[in-house]
């Protein structure tokens, strides 16, 4: 999908986020006005005040411990013509490692399982600044094995946006081959911690949502354990996707800053042979496959859905 064109309500939206922004999360460029001790406190203060993701009883939810984080799993179907499938999904969400997830994010994976009839295994996971990423890439792969094993095989997908999409690429590289789902679909990750594209800045005041001064901070915070080599799905191998035979997609918008690595890791994956979906939207924004009634976004949700009953 990359046609160019916009609908009126896309336009609509952007103009929209483009005025509000993210003013009223963690992540903008605001929450740094009083430096980033004070950014730090102010994402232990929202995670504290976190009370866990509700979710609709008819899908019937289930929390699983995964060294103290909740596993969710929510059965599919409970929509009038749709039934439940005996396929199973892990969704990780994304708030750039330091936000836990948020009502969008509950909304989308109620939808999936109720469009779908999979079941969906809804992750939450350690967040900076308390937690290094080597815990939550651990913590990550263990949330794979758990729902595998409730499931009793591996899963039909894992997917995630931004933070998540990352995690999803992770998963795709260091998981045997053996154990791999079906597929990997990755919305709008983050393919490079670094952030030295010199592409990045051209987008910046196209991005209605992503800030890079924030997304700096955030980085540095994870480069201080861990080598940008073998965290960042740009540069890890993915050998074992290879093997196992599993799919890859990718949902970027046009209108991001993370854009600009997205087409690195597209051409890196085209250039060592490995199939993928490579789907983008060059006017629209962050993570837009979660927007509601906006027509491009609702259709890219559709496709997820088919993906994930065609796996």
């Amino acid at each position: 999908m990359d046609n160019g064109k916009l609908s009126i309500r896309g336009h609509v939206a952007m103009s929209l986020l483009r005025s509000i922004g993210t003013k009223t999360t963690l992540l903008s460029p605001s929450m740094l006005e009083r430096g980033e001790p004070e950014f730090w406190e102010a994402a232990r203060l929202l995670q504290k005040r976190y009370r866990g993701a509700i979710f609709p009883k008819a899908l019937d939810p289930t929390a699983m411990d995964v060294g103290g984080y909740p596993l969710t799993r929510l059965r599919g179907g409970a929509r009038r013509g749709v039934t439940e499938t005996d396929k199973a999904c892990l969704y990780i969400h994304g708030g750039g490692f330091v936000e836990p997830p948020s009502l969008l994010h509950r909304q989308a994976i109620a939808r999936w399982a109720r469009d779908t009839g999979a079941t969906v295994y809804a992750a939450q996971y350690p967040l900076l600044p308390d937690a290094d990423i080597t815990q939550i890439l651990a913590h990550i792969r263990e949330v794979y094995s758990v729902a595998a094993d409730d499931f009793g095989r591996p899963l039909t997908a894992v997917f995630g946006d931004s933070a998540g999409g990352t995690l999803a690429l992770y998963l795709a590289s260091v998981l045997e081959a053996a154990e791999q789902p079906g597929r990997f679909i990755a919305l709008s990750p983050c393919c490079d911690s670094g952030l030295t594209n010199p592409e990045i800045r051209n987008l910046e005041a196209k991005d209605p949502i992503l800030s890079v001064r924030v997304l700096r901070v955030l980085a540095k915070m994870l480069l201080k354990f861990a080598a940008n080599n073998d965290i960042s799905p740009l540069y890890l191998p993915y050998e074992n996707l290879r093997r196992s035979g599993a799919k890859l997609d990718l949902f970027i918008g046009g209108a991001e800053i993370l854009y600009p690595d997205n087409v690195r890791m597209h051409e890196r994956l085209t250039a060592e042979g490995i199939e993928h979906g490579w789907n983008v939207e060059p006017k629209l924004f962050h993570i837009y496959p979660l927007a509601p009634f906006i027509p491009e976004c609702t259709k890219a949700f559709a496709q997820i859905c088919e993906m994930i009953k065609n796996t």
